[in-house]
């Protein structure tokens, strides 16, 4: 793991283009935006046996209504799109062809994300450090994609080896994946090396719930 994590940092690292001088001089294509991206990573994927080409996964979850229930309507997905020679993902949300009218509460559920993503994109290496993602958490906010991919792999890189033996029993939860530990630290640490084992370097810190087990403190 330690030498994947490694790689990818190497990868990111080649490929990182600062999404602030992005701003200054340049300008995403002109898209309707109809999806805000609320949370995504990047990561190195098989990009196939020409060596001139490389991939990356994309995923993360895309805003669709207040709560879950008005969600189901719709697809989610992000779409490549090139302009004046610069690649650029855009989160896009469709209406689904088979939609039928639903009743749902309209209370806003502050912990629904929106609708998950999950997506490879195979580019040839010269065009990823020009590549960006659109509509990153507000409309019109543009984020290079080695940034991203750097955060991810940062991420993993960081978990937490040596904990205090305190008892004070944690649950920590990312996605479908919970890990129990003796206390936080340790939780945290279980966590993080289970999904990142398994995502290839995929974390975002701001994702993860953990909390107090108290049933074992009475």
């Amino acid at each position: 793991m330690k030498n994947f994590v490694t790689a990818a940092l190497l990868f990111a690292a080649s490929i990182s283009f600062s999404s602030a001088s992005f701003a200054q001089n340049n300008q995403a294509p002109e898209v309707t935006p109809n999806g805000v991206i609320t949370s995504i990573s990047i990561t190195p994927a098989n990009g196939g046996i020409n060596p001139a080409f490389a991939g990356i996964r994309i995923k993360g979850t895309i805003k669709a209504g207040g709560n879950a229930c008005q969600a189901q309507q719709y697809t989610a997905e992000l779409r490549k799109e090139v302009s004046e020679g610069i690649t650029y993902f855009v989160p896009v949300l469709e209406m689904k062809d088979n939609a039928e009218p639903v009743f749902c509460i309209l209370s806003y559920d502050y912990n629904f994300k929106g609708l998950a993503f999950d997506q490879t994109f195979v580019l040839e290496n010269s065009l990823i450090p020009a590549a960006f993602v659109v509509d990153v958490n507000t409309v019109g906010n543009t984020v290079s994609v080695g940034d991203l991919m750097t955060q991810a792999a940062e991420s993993c890189s960081n978990i937490p080896r040596f904990c205090t033996k305190q008892f004070d029993p944690h649950v920590c939860t990312y996605g479908d994946v919970t890990v129990r530990g003796g206390n936080k630290c340790e939780a945290l640490s279980g966590l993080k090396s289970n999904v990142c084992s398994q995502e290839l370097a995929t974390f975002i810190d701001s994702e993860v719930s953990c909390r107090r087990e108290m049933s074992e403190l009475q």
